[in-house]
């Protein structure tokens, strides 16, 4: 399928490109307990909603909020999603999404 230019008319505009570093991608399913098609698919989530324009770096959660939704409605795990110096994590005892700072591990915030 021809990528989108000035000089293609009707082509499919393009995005950008999602890389997935393999060996990354087995360890981290290893170490969050879930299989390899799994973490495959999250990363890949992660990185179109990227190409989509979210940035989790200062976006005060939005893009951990709208990942873990998308989580939830694929059937993903939620586990911790890290923004900077920010980790989010759903809380399963009650289902909101906690807000933890990295530097001293204190929860800043909660939401559905």
């Amino acid at each position: 399928m021809p990528v989108a230019s000035p000089r293609t008319p009707g082509a499919v505009p393009l995005l950008g490109d999602v890389v997935i570093a393999t060996g990354v991608a087995r360890r981290q399913a290893q170490e969050a307990g879930h299989s390899y098609a799994t973490e495959l698919r999250v990363l890949a989530l992660h990185g179109l909603l990227h190409l989509l324009g979210y940035d989790h770096h200062g976006d005060g959660g939005r893009m951990a909020r709208v990942e873990t939704r998308l989580r939830r409605k694929g059937g993903l795990p939620t586990g911790v999603i890290v923004a900077g110096d920010t980790l989010f994590t759903l809380d399963s005892s009650n289902g909101r999404m906690m807000v933890i700072d990295a530097d001293d591990m204190t929860v800043s915030g909660s939401w559905f």
